[in-house]
């Protein structure tokens, strides 16, 4: 088996990658194979300048922290974040002017927006990526460890010759932990707060919106994620329910 070094380098030789959203198995996503959201601050090819600091972006990070090497599209009031910059001297990098990239609804003033399939980088649609990738880590990181609490439960059953006795008190608290760690993640918690009024490019806020409430909205693609897991692991926490009764 490979150890976690191992399995760094080779996801990181192998795993797919782009700029700014990359698959890995890192401390970041808690030792399982997930996604990881980035900022950083691009030089004038794009490229990030490694020399300085990058960012984890989720929906905790602080909003000046976000969005460095990306296009945004939206408002955002006197809020500041690292889109649609480039550094110029890569001496001081974080001496950019973030002014500069802020409340801009029409791209096209920075580039030439015509090759791609729409001119926005809406500002929702980023608030939303940056809550559901650790939210799908956090998927992941609760079925791997089910998985382990059960194999471990059934090791113990053997041991103890006794397969129909209660779950051990370890396991179940292995088993509520994994829980609690999604439905933290689902229901926002240490989320940033936003100071002023946030608003997109597109109509893709009222898109969201409009598929119903947010319990509604988050449990069905749970359920759907559950029930393709349980169709070759009897997962024991049922998350769709425990969301549906908040």
């Amino acid at each position: 088996m490979r150890s976690r070094q191992s399995q760094r380098r080779f996801l990181h030789i192998l795993g797919y990658q782009s700029r700014n959203t990359k698959i890995a198995i890192h401390d970041e996503t808690q030792g399982v194979p997930g996604h990881l959201v980035r900022s950083v601050f691009p030089d004038s090819s794009g490229n990030p300048i490694l020399s300085t600091s990058t960012y984890r972006t989720t929906w905790q990070s602080p909003l000046k922290e976000r969005w460095g090497g990306w296009s945004v599209s939206g408002t955002h009031g006197r809020q500041r974040h690292m889109g649609n910059m480039i550094v110029k001297n890569t001496r001081e990098p974080e001496a950019f002017d973030a002014d500069a990239g802020a409340n801009l609804t029409d791209l096209s003033k920075l580039f030439n927006v015509d090759p791609y399939l729409t001119p926005h980088s809406d500002i929702v649609a980023f608030l939303v990526l940056e809550h559901q990738s650790p939210a799908h880590n956090a998927l992941t990181l609760a079925n791997y460890q089910t998985k382990l609490a059960l194999r471990d439960e059934e090791i113990l059953q053997k041991m103890d010759k006794a397969p129909h006795l209660p779950r051990p008190d370890g396991i179940q608290r292995r088993l509520d932990h994994s829980a609690d760690l999604v439905l933290k993640h689902f229901l926002f918690v240490d989320e940033t707060p936003l100071t002023d009024r946030v608003q997109g490019s597109t109509g893709y806020a009222e898109q969201f919106a409009a598929r119903g409430s947010w319990p509604a909205r988050q449990a069905r693609p749970l359920t759907a994620r559950l029930q393709s897991a349980n169709a070759n692991l009897p997962i024991p926490v049922q998350l769709s329910d425990l969301l549906r009764s908040v």
